[in-house]
């Protein structure tokens, strides 16, 4: 069973904040709604506790939506914003969405809400798991620089045309070649003795086809 949407609810009538609950659990989404009145309350619970959205009213007496949006984007940028108000005129509307806003809602229409809040979650998970890959992606990068500059062994990358992508220092005094001239050319062509080269590339052919290459 997937665990509640946990969700800071930013609203000042009650009868709103029940009828919002309500439309969502309609709707088959199971949910924890923490429901704050003023800024301070709102900036208190962004702090202490982790959230997957935000809803908000537009305007309330210590703070209005738009100040909420800035505040959530600075102490918690990752978590979508959902604006849910009575009252929101188009242009206010694409300001908000330029602000950051991931949605807004009409609470004389609250049939969208359910919707946006599947849209918003899932588009934050779906930027949650490309930022992982990227610094995953930067990580392995790093490492490979690392293990490229360190290591006492020549290292040659190549593509699957046996083109160089990659040549380190110890190739450069084990080949005689700079990486700036080797960078490119084939490695067949580069370093492999011309009696050789036809079996490297069956070698690369069967490689690329099976996954097996002992030649290599």
């Amino acid at each position: 069973m997937a665990a509640p949407l946990r969700i800071l609810h930013l609203e000042d009538d009650p009868e709103d904040a029940e009828l919002i609950k309500a439309t969502l659990a309609a709707n088959d989404l199971s949910c924890e709604i923490t429901t704050v009145e003023t800024d301070a309350a709102f900036s208190a619970a962004l702090e202490r506790e982790r959230f997957d959205l935000i809803l908000s009213d537009y305007s309330l007496p210590t703070l209005n939506g738009l100040e909420a949006l800035k505040l959530a984007a600075a102490v918690r940028p990752e978590i979508p914003f959902i604006f849910v108000s009575g009252v929101m005129g188009e242009e206010f509307a694409v300001l908000t969405m330029h602000m950051g806003a991931m949605d807004y809602v009409l609470k004389n229409n609250l049939i969208r809400l359910p919707v946006a809040v599947r849209r918003a979650i899932n588009e934050a998970e779906a930027t949650a798991t490309r930022t992982h890959m990227e610094a995953s992606l930067r990580l392995y990068a790093t490492r490979m620089k690392s293990i490229m500059e360190t290591s006492l062994d020549a290292i040659v990358v190549m593509d699957s045309q046996g083109g160089i992508l990659d040549w380190n220092i110890q190739a450069e005094s084990m080949f005689g070649w700079r990486k700036s001239e080797a960078l490119g050319r084939s490695v067949a062509e580069t370093i492999i003795p011309a009696q050789y080269r036809e079996a490297h590339a069956r070698g690369l052919a069967r490689f690329l086809a099976t996954g097996d290459g002992p030649m290599l």
